[in-house]
């Protein structure tokens, strides 16, 4: 069939060549242009379906990069002059962290003190209004392309109506140390703040994660309670998914390529190999604090179907004495996205509400470690 369609082809070109010399020479070069395309067509399919995933498999750095995307956001930021974004009564400082895990290497986390609005105009120092212990602390752990310079700035105006505020860069992002991006790397990242706040204050410390910050604040709590037998007064996820895997599926890239047979095997095993696992709904078992998750019905980032799957999650292992968890959904007619939930007028109540049972968590928590007493009978009165 192919042969005689090439033969037919072949007679009309002659035909066309004797009878109309113009028209002959048309249809030569779009024949010769519909060659080109099909093989750009075929180069393009096997350049992005076939050698993209073999890069991204064998290369640590690309998956990195994809994973964090650790651009600087705003381009060219000046950390040191928060007002030139519209931050006022915010200071800013660096902090010391473990290069890796019992390792006398330190690096410098770039960091924003935001202190309780009521201190947005004091001369008072950072450590002079952390030793009141008046307000608890949160630390506010931001998700990828993102610094501490966020992208809205009703983040810190709504927070710091109930906290104090830090704020910081994981390594090599921001003005921090340049460094080798891995889940534990960032995650004590998020220890040695929570712990440096723990010498400061003797308030209530509240750990803060948005997107992916979700999945490294979950993780820093499991980490604080393994490695230090310490607990947060609260943890809170938003806009953020169960695990990191999940998210690629879901996410717009990893639906283009999802539908590859060679796609766990390229992207997903690879991703699990080198540690890149985020798994908050796994993490939260061993979070014995009160949870509190906010979610975007129509978030363009991380599908709210993940922030509802990663509550249900959650909750279904949850054992009384390690504290209630709270979803909070934001109607997908507000237009909050992924980063709108703080500016939802509710939002203040919510997080006030959290840090009342939070509170009252915290006492019974106290009270049972100092006691000895039983956890099961003493958890099921803290509603």
């Amino acid at each position: 069939m192919y042969r005689a369609l090439k033969k037919d082809w072949k007679g009309k070109l002659k035909v066309q060549q004797v009878k109309n010399p113009k028209l002959y020479t048309s249809m030569k070069w779009i024949l010769i242009l519909l060659i080109i395309l099909l093989a750009l067509v075929i180069l393009a399919f096997v350049v992005v379906f076939i050698v993209f995933p073999l890069v991204f498999m064998n290369s640590i750095g690309v998956q990195r990069f994809f994973v964090f995307w650790n651009i600087d956001v705003p381009k060219n930021p000046v950390f040191q002059n928060p007002k030139q974004y519209g931050f006022y009564g915010i200071s800013n400082f660096y902090i010391s962290s473990e290069k890796y895990i019992n390792s006398s290497e330190l690096i410098s986390l770039g960091a924003y003190w935001v202190p309780n609005e009521k201190y947005k105009d004091s001369n008072e120092t950072m450590d002079e209004i952390l030793a009141k212990n008046e307000f608890p602390v949160v630390l506010y752990n931001h998700g990828v392309a993102s610094t501490r310079i966020l992208q809205v700035d009703y983040g810190y105006a709504t927070l710091r109506k109930m906290f104090h505020v830090i704020a910081i860069d994981y390594r090599d992002f921001g003005d921090s140390t340049p460094a080798e991006l891995t889940e534990e790397g960032v995650v004590l990242d998020v220890v040695h703040t929570y712990n440096l706040m723990k010498t400061k204050t003797q308030a209530d410390i509240y750990i803060w994660g948005h997107s992916l910050g979700g999945g490294i604040s979950t993780h820093a709590v499991k980490w604080l309670k393994k490695h230090q037998n310490e607990i947060p007064a609260g943890l809170i996820i938003e806009s953020s998914f169960t695990c990191f895997q999940d998210e690629v599926y879901a996410f717009p890239l990893g639906k283009v390529f999802s539908w590859l047979p060679w796609f766990e095997w390229c992207v997903i095993d690879p991703l699990h190999r080198n540690g890149f696992i985020f798994n908050t709904s796994s993490n939260a078992e061993d979070a014995d604090c009160p949870i509190m998750i906010f979610h975007a019905e129509d978030d363009n980032v991380i599908p709210f179907s993940l922030g509802e799957k990663n509550y249900h999650q959650i909750k279904s292992t949850r054992k009384p004495r390690q504290g209630e968890v709270f979803f909070y959904p934001f109607a997908a007619s507000k237009r909050y996205q992924h980063i709108g939930c703080l500016q939802d007028p509710d939002a203040p109540s919510y997080i006030l509400q959290f840090i009342e049972t939070c509170t009252t968590w915290t006492r019974t928590y106290d009270s049972l470690h100092s006691n000895h007493s039983d956890s099961s009978m003493v958890f099921q009165n803290v509603k």
